[in-house]
């Protein structure tokens, strides 16, 4: 149901960043992590499912970037495509990466949290130099992974916030 909510706010013109990463995104995608785990979802789910639901959820994320001209930022069915990603490489234990696994622990909540602000700012940068960004994402997620990755290690470093 919060999806759909966040989903009609984007329509309705409210600014992103009181509905994405907040209450309408954030709180939801964190605490159905927690049910994943609660519910040890990742071992009672066929990884053959998940594999269709991944290539069925990335089609209608597809479908409606192309339908709906990528005006909104929250694709209809990115909350079940994420859930699919998320459970299969739970699922997938040979493809477990320390050094992944380690930044997933230590700087996925502050990544999670930092990086709508960092593309903000460089879509204002892009802005203010009379650029576009379009075609930049690519090259971009890595420049705002480490910026978040960096300022989560900052925050950890100078113990601003115990979690």
């Amino acid at each position: 149901m919060i999806p759909i909510i966040a989903l009609l706010c984007s329509f309705w013109g409210i600014p992103v960043v009181l509905y994405r990463n907040w209450l309408f995104m954030g709180i939801p995608f964190f605490v159905l992590g927690m049910y994943f785990y609660k519910m040890d979802l990742e071992n009672k789910i066929n990884g053959y499912f998940l594999e269709i639901g991944i290539l069925l959820f990335s089609v209608l994320s597809i479908l409606d970037g192309i339908f709906l001209n990528d005006q909104r930022d929250l694709l209809f069915a990115t909350p079940l495509l994420s859930s699919c990603v998320f459970l299969f490489f739970l699922k997938k234990k040979e493809w477990n990466i320390a050094w992944i696994n380690e930044i997933g622990k230590r700087d996925g909540l502050w990544i999670y949290i930092f990086h709508y602000m960092i593309i903000s700012i460089i879509r204002s940068l892009y802005s203010y130099w009379g650029g576009n960004m379009e075609g930049t994402a690519f090259f971009l997620v890595p420049i705002v992974v480490l910026i978040s990755m960096g300022l989560s290690r900052l925050i950890q470093k100078i113990k601003l916030f115990q979690i």
